[in-house]
Formats: structure tokens, C-alpha cells, sequence
């Protein structure tokens, strides 16, 4: 990892517009949320992954970066000890540097989140079932020796736990995380 020797603080505005609703009826409820969301950075410190694959070079940008886009919730509990939640993002983030505009590495322009939660209180046991989903997103370009795709694939990963309470100080549980046994390739 190399950082230029005089790094400048990054600045950024912000402006966000935020939605939320909740909806009571009988014992169930709803919640939506719903944001919009614009970023303007200038002095922004960027990686630099490609010009060395050995490296990692750490520099303002000469330029400005904007991030801008919108997500949406919703999560439903139902009369039954049943709770489910969805997620989604839609994010755009580049760069514009020397008049010429990049996407940003590493950023996914699609992920969400999901979540299914089951209760049986008489027994005190607890089911989730949780996962998170990633877009495709661009990834560094390197020599031959070092190539792969230009952008990621979409991917998921998945967990399940099942927790018992025995009381307010004490519960157990067991879980498997990353159910699909997914991993990068690199």
C-alpha cells in the first residue's frame, strides 16, 4: 500500500429525501421505507489498483465523484409469529477525472437484503433465514498473469439459525452460514 505523501481531506454534500410509512392492523404491521439519496465529493481519496497489480497507490482525485440513487424496504410482521423483510438498492457511482468519466470499482449497482423470521413461543425457538444479494460490479484489470473477467457476477449468500431462549440471560443456537458455499474465484 503506497499513500501520496500530501493526502487532502476529502468534502462531500449530501441531500436525501426519506420515505417511511408503518401500518398497524390488528396484530400484524407493516413498514415501508423508501430513500433517494445524491452525493458530490470532491478531494475524494481513490484506490488505484491497476497501474501495479503489486500495489496499491492512494491519491486525491483530480476531479469529483458523485454517488447517487435509491432503496426501498419492506418489512411485514404477521398475526402468526411470522416476520419477512426485503431490501434493494440501486446505487450509481463514478467518477470524473481529466473529463473523461470511470466507474467505480468494487461498487455493485444492485444489492439487497432478505430476511424470513419464524417464532414458536411456546417452545421459545426462533427460525431465520437471512441473505444478502450483489450485482455485478468492476473489478481491476491486470496483465495476463493476472487476468479475469472485467465485472463480477451476481452472487448470494445465505444463512439459517435456529435459536433457543431459555431466559433473558440465556439463550444458544447453531446456524450455517453461507449455505451455497459460495466464495470468489479470486
Amino acid at each position: 500500500v503506497i499513500i501520496a505523501d500530501k493526502l487532502r481531506p476529502e468534502e462531500s454534500m449530501n441531500i436525501n429525501f426519506n420515505f417511511h410509512h408503518w401500518h398497524q392492523r390488528n396484530d400484524h404491521n407493516t413498514s415501508l421505507d423508501f430513500d433517494l439519496f445524491y452525493t458530490h465529493f470532491s478531494n475524494k481519496i481513490v484506490p488505484d489498483y491497476e497501474s501495479d497489480p503489486n500495489k496499491i497507490l492512494y491519491d486525491n482525485l483530480e476531479g469529483y465523484s458523485i454517488s447517487k440513487g435509491t432503496s426501498f424496504q419492506i418489512n411485514q410482521s404477521f398475526s402468526v409469529p411470522l416476520n419477512i423483510s426485503i431490501g434493494v438498492t440501486y446505487l450509481d457511482l463514478f467518477t470524473i477525472s481529466k473529463g473523461e468519466k470511470n466507474m467505480e470499482l468494487f461498487a455493485p449497482s444492485f444489492s439487497g437484503v432478505f430476511s424470513v423470521g419464524y417464532e414458536l413461543p411456546l417452545y421459545n425457538v426462533k427460525l431465520d433465514y437471512t441473505g444478502q444479494f450483489t450485482g455485478p460490479m468492476y473489478l481491476p484489470t491486470y496483465d495476463e498473469s493476472f487476468a479475469r473477467s472485467k465485472t463480477s457476477p451476481w452472487y448470494t449468500v445465505q444463512h439459517i439459525k435456529l435459536e433457543k431462549t431459555y431466559s433473558t440471560k440465556l439463550s444458544t443456537y447453531i446456524g450455517i452460514r453461507t449455505i451455497f458455499n459460495f466464495t470468489q474465484e479470486s
